[in-house]
């Protein structure tokens, strides 16, 4: 469980979690190797660390969405994608939304649950 903390904290330095994260790095920060980080990861979380990642990264985005007027390329950016038109199809699958539209939707006052 200490290293999953570990781990964990690691992640929530990473501001927006904007930089590219391996899972090598990760296995060596929790002292483990690559396999048995993912193999405990999900068993104890239940989604890998790609997922975890892919959703912390999306949060963010949304967080920037609700409060700038940030064009959405540039949040693309800060949240780690460097292909927007990724960002944006992995943003609808996370929110049923793209990104214009929920920040069209958060702007009318309404409130979005993230799945």
């Amino acid at each position: 469980m200490l290293k999953f903390l570990y781990i964990l904290f690691y992640l929530a330095q990473q501001v927006n979690l904007d930089k590219e994260l391996r899972i090598d790095t990760l296995a060596q920060i929790s002292y483990m190797s690559r396999n048995k980080l993912q193999t405990c990861f999900k068993d104890y979380f239940g989604y890998t660390i790609m997922d975890y990642i892919r959703i912390k990264r999306l949060q963010n985005a949304q967080l920037l969405l609700e409060s700038t007027e940030l064009d959405v390329k540039e949040i693309a950016l800060l949240c780690g994608y460097r292909n927007s038109s990724r960002f944006s199809k992995l943003f609808y699958i996370q929110t049923n939304m793209l990104p214009r539209q929920y920040r069209n939707y958060i702007k009318k006052g309404d409130i979005c649950d993230v799945k």
